[in-house]
């Protein structure tokens, strides 16, 4: 939030970008009281390079073997499954909030301090599952210490290619909740700046070292130029609007 009002209020130069993630759309509508910037507005959308898909994971010895049992054991009673997050209104936050909806179901949200302390959680057993970045687990899940029960992503992920997405369980539209990952700037940035930084993402983008990094990262390399971003990020903070409305997520 410190960097989103300093870049805010930088001069329209395209000398000063944010980094933007879920948190640029998602912080205003859970704190609307101390947030008040509009997300696109008040800046310049440039480039959007990558979003970070998830994967729902359990203990390696967790009697929920699939999707389908976790959320059968949810209906059978409120609360009856937890699910471990980094913090309200996090990435792993909003898309338990989805499943919940999806579902039709309840469940015990439990906030950490961070994603490696929630799925130590979930590794033990003593949170049932968790939504977590699609980065580090392949050790964890070669040695039987967790299991991945799905992926956000609209096809079968190359690097768990056994995974099912959730559109194949019967929760399509995951996808369109993807995190993030692009360049912003204050409101006003002129068009061929714009273009020009655009142009220079394009290049980096299409370096085969940076896609490598960014797929070792748990990125799914996507450009969106300066109109595309824009009108995804519109379309991305009214998604986001219905299911933190209806789920009524408030900020601690």
């Amino acid at each position: 939030n410190i960097a989103t009002d300093f870049v805010q209020r930088a001069p329209a130069d395209g000398y000063t970008l944010l980094i933007n993630t879920i948190s640029h759309n998602v912080n205003p509508l859970i704190q609307p009281d101390r947030i008040k910037y509009d997300p696109v507005k008040d800046f310049t959308p440039i480039s959007m390079i990558a979003v970070l898909p998830q994967v729902i994971v359990v203990a390696g010895d967790s009697p929920y073997k699939t999707l389908s049992d976790l959320v059968k054991k949810a209906q059978s009673a409120p609360s009856a499954v937890s699910y471990g997050t980094a913090g309200v209104g996090g990435s792993a936050h909003l898309a338990a909030a989805l499943l919940e909806q999806r579902s039709k179901t309840q469940m015990n949200h439990i906030p950490f301090k961070g994603n490696a302390p929630a799925l130590t959680e979930v590794m033990s057993g003593r949170v049932d599952f968790m939504f977590y970045p699609m980065i580090g687990l392949t050790d964890f899940v070669t040695s039987g210490k967790i299991r991945i029960l799905a992926a956000t992503t609209a096809k079968r992920h190359p690097d768990y290619p056994q995974v099912p997405t959730t559109a194949e369980l019967g929760f399509p539209g995951f996808e369109d909740y993807a995190q993030p990952i692009g360049f912003i700037a204050p409101a006003g940035l002129p068009a061929p700046i714009a273009a020009k930084l655009d142009a220079a993402v394009i290049a980096a983008l299409n370096k085969p070292a940076m896609q490598a990094r960014l797929k070792s990262l748990g990125a799914d390399v996507q450009h969106r130029g300066p109109a595309d971003y824009r009108e995804w990020l519109i379309q991305d903070r009214a998604r986001w609007a219905q299911l933190i409305k209806s789920a009524n997520i408030k900020a601690e």
